[in-house]
This record gives structure tokens, C-alpha cells and sequence, in this order.
């Protein structure tokens, strides 16, 4: 593919290559990232090359994927823990919409979307790809869960920020 942009059955890809440009990548970690299916509807063209839609969403860290199955993981564990939805500074839908991407590329299972916002966190379960990038390195000790809280509001907004971004894209 030597084109950067090119439209499948109406839908517009970039190569790996403009996808590292746009998301300030190395190219070799978007490919990646598309081997890992962690970026939902890429795929190899007829030269073996792979095709990014342009809507698609910058992929998260291991470690920021962590920090999201750490807050999940804290309050399954612990249902008398408190979390307070309203001191993260987003649209609760966006909420959803982020779950609802790491449900997407494998890392949730899926949810009851109607359930409140709030109550998300707490219900959603990992998959068996989820606990294993989980437990890859470890969860090298047990947090405060504020520093968990803490440590999770800072991800999701970067990953509504990403949503967000590649939906303007459209």
C-alpha cells in the first residue's frame, strides 16, 4: 500500500505509517498494535501490508490499560469501596463509550450499557486477554484505591480524548 490513504467498500484506511504521524508513534508499534488487535478493523491488504481505518482510536499503553482493570478489579474486590463518578470532569456516556472500546477490542467482556455510569466500573469483567495483560508484569503491590481512583480518571480521559478525536475524524 503504497498510498497513505485508501477507501474499502466506502470506508477510508492509512498505512501504519501515517497512523504512527498522526498519533506520534513508531511505525513498528502501530503494526504492533494491529497484529494485537488492539486496533479494532485494521487489516492486511493484498501485499501483506496493514490498512488502519482513519476513525480508529489511539491505542492505549499496557500500563494505561492496567491502570482502567486495576479500578475494576479494586472495586470487585472490594464492593465497600466509594467512587464518586461526578469528580471526573466528562459526559458519563463518554464513560460508556470508553468501556465500551476496551469491550470492543477484547479486554471486557460485554456490559449491560443501560446500567448507570457509575455502577460500570464496578460491574464490567475481564476477559481472559484483560487478566493477562493484567497480570503480565504484575500488580506489584496493593494500592490505595484513591491512588487507583486517581490513576484511573487520568487514563479514561485520555481515552475519551482519543474517541473523541477519532470521531471527529469521520
Amino acid at each position: 500500500m503504497s498510498q497513505s490513504v485508501i477507501e474499502v467498500d466506502g470506508k477510508r484506511y492509512m498505512n501504519t505509517k501515517s497512523a504512527a504521524q498522526l498519533w506520534s508513534l513508531k511505525q513498528r508499534d502501530v503494526a504492533s498494535y494491529c497484529r494485537q488487535g488492539r486496533i479494532k478493523g485494521a487489516f492486511k491488504d493484498t501485499s501483506g501490508k496493514w490498512c488502519v481505518p482513519i476513525n480508529s482510536v489511539k491505542p492505549l499503553t499496557d500500563e494505561h490499560i492496567r491502570k482502567i482493570l486495576r479500578l475494576t478489579l479494586q472495586l470487585k474486590n472490594n464492593p465497600d469501596q466509594s467512587f464518586d463518578l461526578s469528580t471526573i470532569n466528562t459526559d458519563t456516556n463518554n464513560l460508556i463509550s470508553a468501556y465500551d472500546y476496551l469491550a470492543s477490542i477484547g479486554y471486557l467482556k460485554l456490559f449491560n450499557k443501560d446500567d448507570p455510569p457509575e455502577e460500570i466500573p464496578r460491574k464490567v469483567e475481564l476477559t481472559e486477554k484483560g487478566m493477562e495483560i493484567f497480570t503480565k508484569k504484575g500488580d506489584p503491590e496493593k494500592r490505595d484505591i484513591q491512588i487507583t481512583i486517581n490513576e484511573w480518571k487520568q487514563v479514561i480521559l485520555i481515552l475519551i480524548a482519543a474517541i473523541m478525536k477519532a470521531y471527529s475524524n469521520n
